[in-house]
């Protein structure tokens, strides 16, 4: 509903006088308690709208993560099948924790303009703790390793080539390259374990 938006009316049963009844804000009605043909008074809740464009996304944090967590840190929130739902910041970090879960209250503000979180629904969160720029990295579905070392498959002549490369920090989808690797240089970023398993291929036929 919009402001001022007509919602529904109410007849007083003495003057029989017609009152409008309209949306004080914008927003979604959550809740509608209004019945036709019921007797209401000044202190009946009638409905409930809210304004879901902003949202409040509450987490239980384990004791062992707690220290780690500040307010102001980012967020990113997703699905409990990991489809991003919207990002935002910690707000708030509680003082006190659960004595029967033995986890701690953060929340977050979230933009949700887009409407994809709906309250009562699980999610689950990441925080950004540390933030800086690698001069070289590549995707997580890019290492692959070879004789347990970490290797990337780049673009020599007409070939890939399985390189050995140094690894540093990793948030899970990109992986820092301290060595092995030069900027701009051309890599498969994916699917690269096909290579991998041709690699073997042709090792174990010049072996026999």
């Amino acid at each position: 509903v919009e402001v001022d938006d007509l919602l529904f009316t109410v007849e007083s049963n003495q003057s029989l006088t017609i009152y409008e009844i309209r949306a004080p804000m914008a927003g979604t009605v959550i809740e509608k308690e209004a019945v036709l043909g019921e007797f209401v008074d000044t202190g009946s809740r009638l409905m409930v709208i809210a304004d879901l464009s902003t949202v409040w996304v509450d987490f239980r944090v384990p004791q062992r993560d707690v220290g780690r967590l500040s307010v102001g840190q980012s967020v990113t929130v997703m699905s409990v099948n990991d489809m991003p739902l919207g990002s935002g910041t910690l707000s708030y970090l509680s003082p006190f924790s659960m004595a029967d879960t033995q986890t701690t209250l953060a929340r977050a503000v979230i933009d949700n303009a887009e409407g994809r979180l709906r309250p009562g629904l699980f999610v689950k969160g990441e925080v950004g703790l540390e933030a800086f720029e690698a001069s070289v990295s590549v995707t997580q579905a890019a290492i692959q390793y070879w004789e347990g070392s970490p290797v990337v498959f780049v673009a020599e002549d007409d070939v890939f080539a399985a390189r050995p490369v140094e690894l540093g920090t990793n948030d899970g989808a990109w992986v820092e390259v301290r060595a092995g690797l030069r900027p701009g240089e051309t890599y498969v970023s994916a699917n690269s374990f096909i290579l991998k398993a041709e690699l073997g291929k042709e090792l174990a036929a010049h072996d026999h």
